[in-house]
């Protein structure tokens, strides 16, 4: 039972990060990625963590934070 609350939290957190992208909210969008790690933990899914953190990590690169700045 817990790979289907766990394939639900994974749903609706990547539709909260599609808004956070389209939105550009950058603080929000890297604390998707924590709750993404949280999500992943208890079931211990390792594919999860490791995309989680990477995808963390690539966050602070300048290509990203200049997408963030910029106004359609």
């Amino acid at each position: 039972m817990h790979v289907v609350y766990t394939g639900i939290a994974y749903i609706i957190s990547f539709g909260a990060l599609v808004y956070c992208i389209l939105n550009k909210k950058l603080l929000a969008f890297r604390a998707m990625f924590f709750i993404n790690l949280l999500i992943a933990l208890p079931v211990g899914v390792d594919g999860g963590i490791v995309v989680a953190i990477v995808s963390f990590i690539l966050s602070h690169k300048k290509q990203v934070k200049s997408f963030f700045r910029t106004i359609y």
